[in-house]
């Protein structure tokens, strides 16, 4: 059995129950056909529904809530490993569910950077993905922004080509963060170093801060862990001095790593798949980083420099 290599990336709408068990019930009877491995996640209401229809067969995985979509990094990196892991053993990997869009504005913001990355990050891959959209209550700039990163447009009255499909690389330029400074900037640094010379330091002074100010601890070592990757990409590509800044308003916690080197011409780099089936070699740093932080961003300025910002909400504020 092959698993087959590629992305497919495609949209379903629906406006009722019945066209959604309609409208995915060809992409899971094909799923389970084949073999692969299918999952069906989203809200209870829905993954009841497609458990009922299937008589809750146990070649499906039914994944009710919100497990698999915590921040998109994270997301996007329990993918790659999945289908690292299927695709060695002959398995595609199917995944059919909604995208958690918000009413957070920056939420909403990451979750479209998701969907413009996904057929990048999962494209060395045998994966195939169909995004749910309930056209009786998605937004319009969320329903613009589905119609612009989908192949194929699946409802219960068939599949049809996309023609508002936009090239990835022109969406992802659209919404690559502006990185304006964070309020959180404002606030003076509860730690920092102006110029760093080793990532040893910034950590024992990280996991202090953090510490003392009561962070969970398996959160605030996976805070520590992808800072510290960052001071080591920038002491190893960059140009000194090496700062880093720690800010906090209590709730959340702004590290901000600042070099003068000449920066990324790529500002989604640590996004692709470091592991072995990705032909392209491409580090693990910053890939680890941006899973083990809520949020990554890299700016790199006209002039020179470059500027990495990582955040985290510790679960105890949010």
């Amino acid at each position: 059995m092959s698993a087959g290599v590629g992305c497919l990336h495609d949209l379903l709408l629906s406006g009722s129950d019945a066209e959604l068990v309609a409208a995915g019930w060809g992409f899971i009877a094909d799923g389970i056909a084949a073999g692969d491995l299918v999952i069906v996640h989203g809200g209870e209401h829905e993954v009841e529904l497609l458990r009922d229809a299937f008589d809750d067969d146990p070649r499906v995985v039914f994944a009710p809530g919100r497990e698999r979509y915590q921040h998109m990094m994270g997301t996007i990196g329990q993918y790659q490993r999945l289908c690292e892991r299927e695709n060695a053993a002959g398995r595609r990997v199917r995944a059919i569910g909604p995208v958690p869009f918000a009413e957070d504005p920056a939420s909403r913001a990451e979750w479209m950077r998701y969907e413009a990355l996904i057929a990048r990050a999962l494209g060395p891959y045998g994966f195939s993905g169909l995004c749910h959209y309930d056209t009786r209550n998605t937004p319009a700039d969320v329903m613009n922004l589905a119609l612009a990163t989908h192949r194929n447009v699946v409802t219960a009255h068939g599949v049809r080509r996309n023609d508002r499909q936009r090239p990835g690389s022109e969406l992802l330029r659209a919404l690559a963060p502006a990185h304006p400074p964070d309020a959180l900037e404002d606030a003076p640094a509860v730690w920092g170093e102006s110029d760093c010379a080793a990532p040893a330091p910034v950590r024992h002074g990280v996991r202090r801060a953090l510490r003392e100010g009561r962070v969970d601890t398996d959160q605030a070592e996976g805070f520590v862990a992808a800072i510290s990757e960052v001071v080591s990409n920038a002491l190893q590509h960059g140009q000194s001095p090496v700062q880093v800044r720690l800010h906090t308003n209590g709730h959340r916690w702004l590290c901000v790593v600042t070099d003068q080197g000449p920066g990324m011409a790529d500002p989604w780099t640590g996004v692709d798949s470091p592991l072995p089936t990705n032909p392209q070699q491409v580090g693990t740093g910053l890939w680890l980083a941006r899973q083990l932080c809520d949020q990554l961003t890299i700016t790199t300025h006209p002039g020179g420099g470059i500027r990495v910002s990582l955040l985290i909400t510790p679960a105890q504020a949010r």
